[in-house]
């Protein structure tokens, strides 16, 4: 396995989701969410935000596994965003890495285009 040094995009949790989810669909991956932080937080529990500092948090994290077109698992991602900032990690088969880098970058350059004046 191969772990990449994290990508930040300086953008909403859950325009970068959407986003990305999209373009790794696009891109033939199928993708499947294993942990959902708000999910988690749903459930009663009561733990307090390192960031916030309080249980009215807008924290997200979600992890997903991320498989190619043969159902070969390619990597997981994890997707952290608060305050207007989404950080994206992923580590995987490094031979099968490049495609999924590919969209990750194109996610950058994607979001980096709509908003910049």
């Amino acid at each position: 396995m191969t772990e990449h040094p994290a990508l930040v995009i300086p953008h909403e949790y859950e325009h970068v989701e959407m986003r990305l989810l999209g373009l790794l669909r696009e891109a033939g991956f199928r993708v499947h969410r294993t942990f959902c932080l708000s999910e988690a937080r749903s459930t009663g529990g009561t733990c307090s935000c390192p960031h916030h500092g309080s249980m009215a948090c807008t924290c997200e994290w979600c992890t997903y596994l991320v498989y190619d077109k043969s159902g070969h698992l390619v990597a997981t991602l994890t997707l952290y965003g608060h305050d207007e900032r989404t950080r994206i990690t992923w580590k995987g088969d490094a031979e099968r890495l490049p495609e999924l880098d590919a969209v990750l970058a194109s996610i950058r350059a994607s979001l980096d285009a709509k908003h910049s004046p």
